[in-house]
């Protein structure tokens, strides 16, 4: 599809309107789900490239804001999963058995 498998990768997530899988990827891709995982990026290497773009793109800001955001996604089942547990859930006021997704941003106010 594309020479950089960073945008090809993103652009898979948000075509794929099924389970985000490396196998699901592949199908949508025509590749292998093997060669999904594999032209992925370290996460050192994917650091090292958002260091510098936001390096080179917020170089004349004075004041940064770091967004954080989490949400939880009930799974009953997801002893096993990875990233899965016991979470407070402030919507009903108990802990319940789900899947933790944290994502953060850098962002300048506007």
């Amino acid at each position: 599809m594309f020479e950089n498998i960073n945008l090809e990768y993103s652009i898979l997530l948000i075509k794929s309107i099924g389970k985000k899988s490396f196998r699901c990827l592949g199908d949508l891709a025509g590749k292998s789900r093997s060669t999904i995982s594999r032209l992925l990026p370290s996460a050192e290497q994917n650091f090292e490239s958002i260091k510098k773009i936001a390096q080179t793109f917020f170089h004349q800001k004075s004041e940064l804001v770091l967004v954080f955001d989490d949400t939880l996604i009930k799974k009953m089942h997801s002893h096993f999963m990875r990233g899965s547990g016991k979470f407070y859930d402030s919507k009903i006021g108990r802990r319940i058995m789900a899947y933790k997704l944290l994502c953060s941003a850098i962002a300048d106010g506007n």
